[in-house]
This record gives C-alpha cells, sequence and structure tokens, in this order.
C-alpha cells in the first residue's frame, strides 16, 4: 500500500467513527439517557486517534521530507505535521471532557455542540491532507 493510501485510509477510520456518532444525535436527541452509547464512540474515537498519530518510522519520513531541497515539499510537510499536533490537542481535550457517560450527562447540549465542531475540525483536515499533502505523496512513489 502506497503510504498516501495508508494515511488516507486512517483519516477515513477517524471520519467514520465522529460521523456515526454525529448520526446518532439525529437518532437519539437525549444525549443523557444515551451517554454511555456515546461513551462508546468516545473510546473508539481515542483508540482510533492513537492509531493515526505517527509512528517513529512515519517521524524519519516525515523528518527526511521536511529537510528536502524543495522548498514546496518542505513547507507542505511543515504545514502537515502543524496540523497533525493540532488535531491531536483539540481531540484529547475532547476526550478529556467527555471521557464517560457522567461527564456527558454532566453538560449534553455542549457535548453535542463540541462533537459537531471536532466533526467539522476533521473534516476540514482530512480535505487538507487529501488536497495537498497525500498528494505529494504520491507524486513521489
Amino acid at each position: 500500500m502506497a503510504p498516501q493510501d495508508f494515511y488516507r485510509k486512517k483519516n477515513k477510520d477517524l471520519l467514520t467513527i465522529i460521523h456515526e456518532m454525529s448520526e446518532k444525535f439525529a437518532t437519539h436527541s437525549d444525549v443523557s439517557v444515551h451517554a454511555e452509547d456515546f461513551s462508546f464512540f468516545m473510546e473508539k474515537l481515542s483508540e482510533e486517534l492513537h492509531k493515526h498519530l505517527p509512528e517513529e518510522e512515519d517521524k524519519q519520513f516525515f523528518l527526511h521530507l521536511l529537510n528536502s531541497s524543495d522548498r514546496y515539499t518542505a513547507k507542505l510537510t511543515e504545514n502537515y505535521i502543524r496540523e497533525m499536533g493540532k488535531l491531536a490537542s483539540v481531540i484529547e481535550t475532547y476526550l478529556e471532557s467527555y471521557s464517560n457517560p457522567t461527564k456527558i450527562k454532566q453538560d449534553p447540549s455542549n457535548f453535542m455542540v463540541t462533537t459537531k465542531h471536532v466533526e467539522q475540525f476533521l473534516n476540514q483536515k482530512v480535505n487538507y491532507d487529501n488536497t495537498g499533502f497525500y498528494g505529494l505523496l504520491g507524486k513521489m512513489h
């Protein structure tokens, strides 16, 4: 599997979980009653995030790209790494805030709003990756 395909799959897996959770809002608008279900999605999201973060070999690959003599490649890689840091920060804060059913029940309205924001952030991030960085990887292989 080409590197860009591997990373695209990782992104798709993250989006699938957050989209499933958003769809659940449509059928279970009373978040407090279904907090256990949402907590299950949060666990899946956490697991997927940890798979999504760069492995050591990825870091070496990114370092190679960062040191590229092609300024476009180096800049795009720098942006990608920065965006990965933002993604990790946003999702980890989100997961900590709603790490169990009790926390979800404490503020179900904010949980729904925050979930929508995380979904939008992930959609933007995936679009950026797919149209920019992963396209670059495709040209290199």
